[in-house]
């Protein structure tokens, strides 16, 4: 995967760590709020990955800031898919955060995290049947649908509780030779084009049918997304389609669900940008349709992936073909090879000097260099690596491959506690042997 093209794309590292507070550097010591790194990983081991619940908090507060500036009002579902941990789910509801989730598995955990099926958005391009029954059973916000057999299936659910089930409709805009970051992509697995007409037939078939209610619109146009314009242009065609199909079925559909896809704000925020330059134009386009609206956002990387740190040791160095390369504990297993990684690379500890390396894991497939790797100064075989940028999509996609989930801590002032244990390779051993009929 090559992780190696993304870091021309970022800016300068001083600015990233000035805009990751409270992560920070004290006279060359990397400090996560009042613990120091070796605080936790004396502890825990490594690989580790550590949370900030200062971090997290200041996330949501920037962002529900921006929201309350909007003139319609906003609803803020964090996606459960970017970390399915419970202790994190819990401190998402204390916040007052509604919740976004993808299965049973999620809909469970956010139960067992205090949500209530009120407070949850069930989308995913397909549901298994027993989930759909228990989502309509228990009276979700919103069911979105994504083909026309699982709206019928929705219906018929309907209809024979007694009551509609809400439901939003995913929608895929144009979004012009589907530029980079784009999620999906004409003909894909998620939703209903515009353009082909499919879109236009599910809601008109939706808005006929008397065991659901059709109370939104849904698009997830992209994942990553930094620039303003670019998000606000593949929005557009959503809107205006919006305001053409309710014409055509003489109805309003009064949620516009756009699901999340804002980048890290770290680097949303050294690069210049904050999230109030997405909503802003955006709370005036929708206001612009007339009526009552309301917005639904669905964040996950935008909450939660500057909230968290890897931290790996150093297992080897080597030089190959004049490059200089430092590989680490902290593998694929737990940081995804995937082409839209933010992952920046620092030693725990900083030495004199300035010096660049290639950082990769020790596992037995290509991986390429961590995007945004550097050093300062001398690095050794068991020095520590601080990865940033690794609090979403990490732990939900780790594997055991080539290792084993790591480690989780929370970090809140000068304390931190576990979220969760890391198991050894013979608690695991003996787990896949109790399996055996």
């Amino acid at each position: 995967m090559p992780w190696s093209r993304s870091v021309l794309r970022f800016p300068p590292r001083r600015q990233i760590l000035l805009a990751s507070r409270p992560f920070r550097y004290r006279h060359g010591r990397f400090w996560i709020e009042g613990v120091p790194w070796e605080g936790v990983v004396e502890s825990l081991g490594t690989p580790v990955l550590i949370y900030s619940r200062e971090r997290l908090l200041s996330n949501i507060a920037s962002l529900e800031k921006a929201a309350k500036a909007l003139p319609i009002p906003v609803r803020i579902h964090a996606a459960l898919k970017a970390c399915t941990l419970p202790g994190i789910a819990t401190i998402l509801r204390e916040a007052g955060l509604g919740v976004e989730v993808m299965s049973e598995f999620e809909y469970r955990l956010s139960r067992r995290a205090g949500f209530t099926p009120g407070q949850m958005v069930v989308n995913a391009p397909a549901k298994a049947r027993a989930f759909l029954d228990r989502a309509v059973a228990e009276k979700v916000a919103l069911l979105n649908v994504e083909s026309e057999d699982e709206l019928e299936v929705i219906d018929a659910l309907g209809r024979r509780i007694g009551a509609p089930v809400r439901i939003g409709v995913r929608v895929n805009p144009p979004l012009g030779g589907e530029p980079p970051r784009a999620f999906g992509g004409r003909g894909s697995k998620f939703g209903f084009d515009i353009n082909s007409g499919d879109a236009r037939r599910a809601i008109k078939r939706a808005a006929s049918l008397p065991g659901v209610e059709l109370m939104a619109i849904h698009c997830h146009a992209w994942t990553r997304q930094y620039a303003p314009r670019r998000y606000l242009a593949g929005v557009r065609p959503v809107l205006r389609f919006l305001a053409e199909v309710e014409r055509e079925i003489d109805r309003r559909i009064p949620w516009i669900d756009l699901g999340g896809g804002f980048g890290s704000r770290n680097l949303l925020e050294a690069s210049g940008r904050r999230i109030a330059d997405f909503l802003g134009p955006l709370g005036e386009e929708i206001r612009g349709l007339g009526g009552h609206r309301e917005l639904l956002l669905e964040p996950g990387r935008y909450l939660l992936n500057d909230a968290a740190v890897c931290i790996g040791q150093v297992l080897t160095r080597k030089r190959n073909a004049g490059r200089h390369w430092v590989l680490t504990d902290a593998g694929s297993h737990i940081l995804p090879l995937r082409d839209n990684v933010e992952y920046y690379a620092a030693p725990a500890q900083l030495n004199r000097g300035s010096q660049r390396f290639c950082v990769g894991d020790a596992l037995c497939i290509p991986s390429g260099v961590l995007p945004g790797s550097f050093t300062l100064g001398e690095i050794r075989s068991g020095d520590s690596l601080v990865i940033f940028n690794c609090g979403a999509y990490t732990f939900s996609l780790a594997q055991h491959f080539g290792g084993l989930a790591p480690a989780v801590a929370l970090v809140d002032g000068n304390r931190w506690r576990l979220l969760f244990r890391r198991r050894s390779p013979d608690e695991w051993l003996r787990w896949i042997e109790d399996q055996r009929p």
